[in-house]
């Protein structure tokens, strides 16, 4: 057990699940058994309030749990804290792959990653960058209801999947900018329509920026 390295998060889950007791579990998470057992089996996927409840009621790191970045532990270090750098993550705001959720707090909390990382292979500047959780089917298949996303604040324009505020709703759709002075809101899923938005029509639509990297819970 103590060798075993999991993979994915149903295996994270089990692994937590084996070391505390499903039933210990339970009542210190307010998760039930039959729930907690869905995650370890890999057909069902928590939201954010249910993922921090098993990290702290663990000990384990909730980057760790969500992720398998980084150390197991809570508090344990995860990268070399000299490269290392912080991501702002909204747990209390998730922009919906669907048609919109209200913004009802902007509590963060830090996610460390490795700056090289970050630089090289996802080839973003860390400083332009916040972290979401998405909610609903609308992206799928491309993004997940659950999926953490990392977004470029520094890139608001383009034909890619951005997070976008309109009015007091945040979204995650796929963007395309036309010369009309609309833009194309676009869902990956067929079971959802495409619309436009009149730029001129609606001056609070705010682009927070591109979604750069998704990481499921697998």
């Amino acid at each position: 057990m103590d060798n075993f390295e999991p993979q994915n998060f149903s295996e994270r889950v089990k692994l937590i699940k084996d070391k505390t007791g499903t039933q210990k579990l339970s009542e210190l998470t307010g998760i039930s058994t039959v729930q907690l057992n869905r995650y370890a089996k890999g057909t069902s996927q928590p939201m954010i309030e249910p993922l921090v409840a098993i990290a702290e009621a663990s000990g384990v790191s909730i980057q760790w749990l969500a992720t398998g970045i980084g150390g197991m532990q809570a508090g344990s270090p995860t990268v070399d804290m000299s490269r290392s750098v912080s991501i702002n993550f909204y747990p209390d705001i998730q922009p919906s792959a669907g048609c919109g959720n209200d913004v009802v707090s902007e509590r963060s909390v830090p996610v460390v990653f490795d700056a090289d990382y970050l630089k090289t292979e996802v080839q973003v500047n860390p400083k332009n960058c916040v972290m979401f959780s998405a909610q609903g089917d609308s992206m799928a298949p491309s993004i997940s209801s659950g999926d953490l996303l990392i977004v470029d604040q520094s890139v608001t324009r383009g034909d890619s999947i951005f997070v976008l505020r309109l009015s007091n709703d945040i979204m995650v759709k796929r963007l395309q900018f036309l010369p009309t002075g609309h833009i194309k809101v676009i869902s990956d899923s067929d079971a959802y329509d495409d619309y436009m938005i009149d730029l001129q029509q609606n001056p609070e639509l705010q682009v927070i920026g591109r979604v750069v990297w998704h990481g499921g819970r697998c």
